[in-house]
């Protein structure tokens, strides 16, 4: 079985811009453990962009409280800053949610 694998290209905004709809996505085989690939267009991408991005919040907004609420793990750290810059080989976990950049 192949895990569910979704890869996607962004624009890089400012923090406080809105991130652009996936212009990438692709699923193949079965999902048998929630790790989503995340592929930023330059290399690089700040946290907060890419929990918008990714789908695993809906707001910024949604982000600042959980990162304030210290749920978010970036390579298995509790991480507060939505600013934190993330290369490729990061992970990042939300709840029972993890999507790695590429």
């Amino acid at each position: 079985m192949q895990p569910l694998r979704r890869t996607a290209e962004v624009q890089l905004l400012g923090d406080d811009d809105e991130v652009p709809e996936v212009a990438e996505f692709h699923l193949s085989g079965m999902m048998v453990a929630k790790m989503d690939e995340f592929q930023a267009k330059d290399g690089m991408i700040r946290l907060g962009q890419l929990l918008k991005a990714s789908g695993l919040v809906s707001t910024g907004g949604e982000a600042k409280l959980l990162l304030a609420d210290e749920q978010v793990r970036v390579n298995g750290e509790i991480e507060t800053r939505r600013g934190r810059q993330l290369h490729p080989g990061d992970v990042v976990t939300l709840g029972g949610e993890s999507v790695r950049l590429t």
